[in-house]
């Protein structure tokens, strides 16, 4: 009630031995106790007149209540809740990322067409040369192509390999 610790109650009774003396102190001390109880009862009889008993517990009860009411009306948690849904949904949907893949796999297509189209061009390159041509012409002549690249006439079928017995026959292993 006043925070009075060992040390300084020691201190008191101290100054209180000094100044009163040995041989009255008993004498104030019971003076004092009885000081104490009289302020005490006037304080509980002053609380029950007055209902302070109903009125702190009505106090607390209405605290409860408006603490109570205030939670409810807390709308901090579920936007904290809504936020990490959203960020949650946006990872999900990290659509630069989504585009660096997309990117990345189109110059890698890209540089594989490259390397046979350039291939491609030099070869055209070298063919309409005309000093490629004068020195083709009269290096090497053209090697025939073989039956399955040869152009074909317009109304001649292709003719299809034959297996089976008629491919032994044609070859003449029977």
């Amino acid at each position: 009630m006043f925070n009075i610790g060992a040390g300084e109650l020691f201190i008191i009774f101290l100054v209180a031995f000094f100044v009163v003396g040995p041989k009255d102190l008993p004498k104030v001390i019971k003076g004092i106790k009885s000081a104490l109880q009289t302020i005490k009862s006037l304080i509980t009889d002053l609380k029950a007149e007055s209902g302070w008993d109903d009125i702190v517990k009505e106090m607390s009860d209405t605290k409860e209540d408006v603490t109570g009411t205030l939670k409810s009306l807390d709308v901090t948690r579920d936007l904290k809740d809504a936020k990490k849904s959203i960020e949650g949904s946006m990872k999900d949907l990290d659509i630069k990322q989504d585009f660096e893949e997309a990117k990345k796999a189109l110059e890698k297509g890209v540089g594989t067409i490259k390397s046979p189209l350039k291939a491609a061009a030099a070869t055209i390159k070298a063919e309409l040369d005309p000093g490629a041509i004068a020195a083709a012409g009269k290096a090497q002549p053209t090697p025939p192509l073989p039956a399955e690249d040869a152009p074909r006439e317009e109304g001649t079928p292709a003719e299809e390999p034959k297996t089976g017995p008629e491919a032994a026959i044609t070859e003449g292993k029977i």
